[in-house]
């Protein structure tokens, strides 16, 4: 069975800075994977998160990993393939079938296309390289409306395709990048929101989105719920697709039916100014907003911003370690007598602020009020006054901010979210 047409072969690369902290990542696949140049938007994610990446894209349109009537040019059979393999230390591969190989009943794939021996041979040729790379496998969508009697509706589809990736998975015990839970919850909560092209097979734009931001919590293990890059799609339509994103990468449930707990990152421990990465690894290489500062099992910290570190493993595997903010949020906060109303929020234009304090009678009420991002860096200062003032946002992009306020001795942070 066949229901994703040909395209023309597209092919991209995109490099960042060449540091030991770059996340490097290739995708394989076809115009599931082309369309709205998803990459990219993964890529854009990564960017607005913090994250250096760089990605390279091989996505002949139609073709798949195994069928055997398309000869060398089937990925698992293609020397093109596995010259790009080889022609760099990749972390990630992701690796997208053609979506109606997995719409057979359960356990059954279709005798035409080499499913598991394909993926299976791409995935000895990833580790030949790079022994300590992963495979990211990408469990999507099929049509629209269904195509009997492989599903009567789009989400019937979707969840024969979930099944088989979960067995396919049995024989690779690598990431199965959970696309299509998102894209159920999406379909059921947003049904206006239409995921898929006008052709109802490919992706629309808000299709591709959510796949980037399932790719990006699944690679990553970080939230992009709170990720300000949106595309060109109104915040409205963004925010809710990367809350999606979170909520089945981050399912505990999910996190084992798909392995993802097979992409674990080390932690990072915070005590009496000290940074120190959790559990037993060497050479720990500490990056700060991206850039590398220093080697040590441990340092202090005296910067505000994003910690990460680069570690080895006991089998020498480069690992990085989940990220660290500090923030205002990690300081230690007062006791205060400030009381203050914040609204609206998640805010537009401007942030509303009303506040009382015991020492407005005495005419020392000076606020000084600052904003963050999620990385630690000052967005706005202001000093003023007066208790009820409002601060204008309108050159914020869309994301999550911390408010913090003081007055003498007294702090108050909050978060709010900035919106569309």
């Amino acid at each position: 069975m066949r229901f994703i047409p040909y395209f023309l072969m597209f092919f991209v690369s995109h490099q960042a800075l060449a540091t030991n902290d770059t996340t490097r990542v290739l995708f394989i696949g076809n115009s599931f994977t082309y369309y709205n140049n998803m990459p990219d938007l993964f890529k854009a994610m990564a960017d607005a998160g913090g994250k250096l990446c760089s990605v390279s894209m091989y996505a002949p349109g139609g073709v798949s990993v195994g069928d055997i009537s398309q000869g060398s040019m089937a990925h698992s059979a293609n020397p093109a393939v596995y010259s790009l393999i080889r022609s760099k230390k990749w972390d990630y591969l992701v690796l997208q079938d053609n979506q109606g190989r997995f719409v057979l009943d359960s356990a059954t794939f279709p005798s035409s296309s080499l499913v598991k021996a394909g993926h299976i041979k791409i995935m000895d040729s990833l580790h030949f390289y790079n022994s300590c790379a992963k495979m990211i496998l990408f469990a999507g969508w099929g049509v629209q409306n269904g195509q009997p009697p492989y599903g009567n509706t789009g989400i019937e589809m979707i969840k024969r395709i979930l099944v088989n990736y979960r067995v396919l998975n049995d024989s690779m015990h690598e990431v199965i990048a959970p696309i299509g839970e998102a894209w159920m919850k999406a379909i059921n909560q947003m049904p206006s929101t239409n995921l898929w092209d006008a052709d109802q097979t490919h992706p629309s734009l808000a299709g591709s989105y959510l796949t980037s931001a399932v790719l990006y919590a699944s690679i990553f293990n970080a939230a992009v719920s709170s990720n300000s890059f949106q595309s060109t799609l109104s915040g409205g339509i963004a925010l809710p697709m990367r809350h999606y994103a979170d909520s089945v990468v981050f399912s505990s449930f999910n996190h084992t039916r798909y392995n993802l707990v097979g992409n674990q990152f080390p932690s990072i421990s915070y005590v009496a100014g000290n940074l120190t990465v959790l559990g037993n690894y060497s050479q720990v290489n500490w990056y700060l907003n991206g850039t590398y500062i220093i080697t040590g099992p441990s340092i202090p910290t005296a910067l505000l911003g994003q910690y990460t570190a680069v570690v080895k493993d006991v089998s020498g595997c480069k690992i990085k370690t989940c990220a660290f903010t500090l923030s205002p949020t990690s300081l230690s906060e007062q006791k205060s007598d400030l009381a203050f109303l914040m609204y609206p929020n998640p805010a537009k234009e401007h942030l509303h602020l009303s506040i009382n304090t015991s020492q407005q009678a005495s005419g020392k009420e000076i606020f000084n009020c600052e904003i963050y991002n999620p990385l630690g860096e000052l967005i706005i200062k202001e000093d003023v006054n007066t208790s009820t003032f409002d601060i204008n946002l309108s050159n914020l992009p869309t994301g999550l901010y911390f408010l913090k306020l003081k007055q003498g001795s007294s702090i108050l942070i909050k978060r709010f979210l900035k919106g569309n």
